[in-house]
């Protein structure tokens, strides 16, 4: 016979596994709410606090830049949209960065995003105006609610590549790409399989644009978890040589190294005891 503390905690464990199938089956994904305050909010807080010294004579009208955004989302079918819808918000929210500090990253977005720190190392996406914007939000259209987003299922990757937030990053990170100079970095996860996709948004929508006569070597760096596995590396790996390739077919030279000691350094900060950091330390300390 079960106890009663055994069946509570069957039944707890059923409902667990029915929510999870549930928010499943509704793709996972729902509209951010308070979109319109958050993107507002951040658009200001971007201006005047992270990153100021490019406004100081050109301050962007947040709210002209929500209307744009809204226009290009609301009220449209959640699947099947096109990057160009984005493409007047974009112009406006464009701004001047230092290109020669330019980062794009595949599959370390937690590690990038840190290690970038809003421009003061790179500059990432996520580093500029539109990036900050819209970082970690989610949205789509819906033709049949009151302001034209859909707050009940917002379809993914999977379900639907043409989904409306993987428009607007499509978008952005192309004319991000474009504002790129000489030499471009490229971080990459050598612990994860594929390291490198021809179908991502590096090799459809920034590797193509990048501007040939201000860039001419892409430097690759390879970074694997401190605890492995170590997938592929700059002189091994199947994917990681159909990126070169690509890189090389476009006419820009490839430099690429393995796990850089900056970074290595960044990531032992939070893994100070584990046998790769304490070896990596002992270099230094004898």
């Amino acid at each position: 016979m079960f106890s009663v503390k055994a069946m509570l905690k069957m039944l707890v464990s059923l409902i667990v596994l029915v929510i999870a199938a549930v928010g499943c089956s509704r793709g996972g994904y729902v509209t951010t709410k308070n979109l319109k305050e958050i993107m507002i909010g951040r658009c200001w807080e971007y201006q005047r606090l992270v990153n100021p010294t490019p406004f100081l004579n050109n301050l962007k009208d947040c709210g002209a830049l929500w209307e744009l955004f809204y226009k290009a989302v609301s009220f449209k079918s959640s699947c099947g949209q096109q990057p160009v819808a984005y493409g007047e918000f974009t112009q406006l929210a464009k701004h001047q960065i230092d290109g020669k500090r330019l980062l794009l990253w595949e599959k370390v977005y937690p590690l990038v995003t840190k290690y970038a720190d809003l421009g003061k190392r790179f500059v990432t996406l996520d580093s500029t105006l539109a990036g900050y914007m819209a970082s970690s939000l989610v949205f789509c259209g819906n033709s049949n609610t009151a302001d034209g987003l859909d707050y009940g299922k917002c379809p993914g990757y999977r379900d639907c590549p043409d989904n409306a937030f993987s428009a607007y990053w499509k978008e952005v990170s192309k004319e991000f790409s474009k504002m790129a100079e000489d030499p471009v970095y490229k971080m990459v996860n050598g612990s994860q399989s594929p390291t490198y996709r021809a179908d991502s948004i590096f090799a459809e929508w920034e590797l193509p644009y990048l501007p040939r006569d201000k860039v001419k070597t892409i430097r690759i760096m390879v970074v694997h978890n401190i605890h492995g596995p170590v997938v592929e590396t700059c002189s091994s790996g199947a994917t990681l040589s159909m990126m070169k390739n690509a890189i090389q077919s476009y006419g820009f030279n490839v430099e690429c190294e393995d796990d850089p000691e900056a970074i290595h350094h960044f990531l032992c900060v939070d893994a100070v005891d584990t046998e790769a950091c304490k070896n990596h330390v002992k270099r230094y300390i004898r």
